[in-house]
C-alpha cells in the first residue's frame, strides 16, 4: 500500500486547487489529472528502486571491464561479487512486474550516466560499502545495504532530485511517502520473493479507496457554489477574498466528505482536514478552519443534511 486516506485527500486537494485556479472547468480532464498525479507516485516508487539497480549494474560492468586492463591486478581478475549478488538487486532484475513497469514508464538512465557514475564513485569509496563487502552475506544484510544506499547516497542527491522534480510537480510531497513505502517493501521481502511477487498496491483497498478519491473530487466541484455561500455566511466577519484559498478549499472538501460519505465519522473527517491544513496552509489556518467547520457542521446536522450509516455511526 502506497497511499493511505490522508494521502488520498491531499492528492484530491492538490488537483482541486489546480482545477479551480485554471479556466478549464472540464470535470473529465480534472479527473484524469487526479489519476495521473496518483500514478506518478507509482512511477516515482519504481524510478527510485531502479536507481539502486542501475548503480549496481554499472558497478558490475566496471568490474568486468577492469579484467581487460593491460596489467590487471588480482583484485581486477577476481572481483568481489557480493554487491552483484545482493538479494534485492537479484529480485528486482528478475521480477516481472517491476520490469513491466520499467518498460511502461519508459524508465532509463541512458541520458544520466554522469549521475550514475557519481553515485557509483560515492558508493565504491564509502565506509559502508567496504564494511558490506567484508561481511558475511545474508538476505537481511543485503536488504539493509540496498536501503542504506538509497537513503544515504540517492535521497539527497541534488541531480536526482532535480530529475524527479521535472517528472512530478508534487515530488516534494511524494518523496518522503515513496521512500517510506520502499523501505516497508524491502523489509517485507524474504526468500519466498520471486519473479511473480507483486509490488505494493497503490491503495489499501483498490476499489473503495479509488471510489472515495473520485467521488470526493466530484462532490466538492458539484457543490462548490453551495459551499461558497455557506462559507461566506459563517465567515461574514472576514472578507472572503482575503481568506486563504487553501483554507476555503479545505473547508469545502470537509463539507463534501461529512455530507456525502455516510460511512465516515464526522470527527474523523474534521480531524483529517485540520491536520492537512497544518501542512498546506497558513500557521493559524487550523484554528480558523476548526472553528468555522464546527459551526457549519452543527447547522448541517440540525437541518438533517448529515446522515451517517453503519454500526457506531448513527447519531
Amino acid at each position: 500500500m502506497l497511499l493511505n486516506r490522508r494521502h488520498v485527500r491531499v492528492k484530491v486537494m492538490q488537483t482541486l486547487y489546480a482545477y479551480f485556479q485554471s479556466e478549464n472547468d472540464n470535470l473529465a480532464n480534472g479527473e484524469r489529472e487526479l489519476l495521473l498525479s496518483v500514478d506518478k507516485i507509482v512511477e516515482m516508487f519504481v524510478t527510485i528502486l531502479s536507481i539502486g539497480v542501475e548503480v549496481i549494474t554499472f558497478f558490475d560492468k566496471e568490474q568486468e571491464n577492469a579484467k581487460n586492463k593491460f596489467l590487471p591486478t588480482q583484485e581486477n581478475l577476481n572481483p568481489n561479487k557480493i554487491l552483484y549478488n545482493n538479494f534485492v538487486y537479484q529480485f528486482l532484475t528478475r521480477n516481472k512486474e517491476y520490469n513491466r513497469k520499467i518498460h511502461a514508464y519508459n524508465i532509463h538512465w541512458r541520458n544520466s550516466q554522469d549521475l550514475i557514475r557519481s553515485l557509483y564513485n560515492n558508493l565504491r569509496n564509502s565506509d559502508e560499502y567496504k564494511e558490506y563487502i567484508t561481511s558475511e552475506q545474508s538476505v537481511e544484510g543485503d536488504k539493509k545495504f540496498f536501503m542504506l544506499f538509497l537513503t544515504n547516497f540517492a535521497s539527497d542527491n541534488e541531480v536526482l532530485i532535480s530529475l524527479l522534480e521535472e517528472e512530478n510537480v508534487y515530488w516534494h510531497d511524494d518523496y518522503e511517502l515513496v521512500f517510506t513505502a520502499i523501505s516497508k517493501f524491502i523489509k517485507s521481502l524474504d526468500t519466498s520473493a520471486n519473479e511473480f511477487t507483486l509490488l505494493p498496491d497503490m491503495f489499501k483497498d483498490p476499489v473503495d479507496d479509488r471510489d472515495f478519491m473520485i467521488n470526493l473530487f466530484r462532490q466538492t466541484i458539484k457543490n462548490n457554489a453551495e459551499y461558497d455561500e455557506m462559507i461566506a455566511k459563517y465567515t461574514k466577519n472576514w472578507e472572503v477574498d482575503r481568506i486563504a484559498m487553501m483554507d476555503i478549499l479545505i473547508m469545502k472538501m470537509a463539507l463534501a466528505e461529512t455530507v456525502h460519505f455516510h460511512n465516515i465519522p464526522v470527527k474523523v473527517s474534521l480531524n483529517e482536514y485540520i491536520e492537512i491544513s497544518k501542512n498546506y496552509s497558513t500557521p493559524r489556518s487550523s484554528i480558523f478552519i476548526n472553528g468555522n467547520l464546527d459551526k457549519m457542521v452543527s447547522d448541517l446536522k440540525l437541518h438533517g443534511k448529515i446522515v451517517k450509516t453503519g454500526r457506531g455511526l448513527i447519531e
